[in-house]
């Protein structure tokens, strides 16, 4: 299972591997802005594929009222 730790326990932990308190903070907080991009890209991905799945619908719904298929 894994442990939620909080920003300062993650600087912290990295303090106890010899890291400098700055060094420590930069890398968690770089950590933490790629994991929100990454957040971002996925949400952003599945909206692309969301409308991309309605599109497809709405198309395939003319297409059929086109040949008289649907009233």
């Amino acid at each position: 299972m894994t442990t939620i730790k909080t920003w300062e326990e993650r600087v912290q932990e990295l303090e106890g591997y010899g890291a400098t308190r700055s060094d420590a903070q930069a890398v968690i907080d770089a950590e933490d802005s790629v994991n929100q991009g990454m957040k971002l890209e996925t949400f952003s991905f599945n909206m692309q594929m969301n409308r991309q799945e309605r599109l497809d619908q709405a198309r395939k719904t003319m297409e059929q009222r086109a040949h008289g298929l649907l009233d």
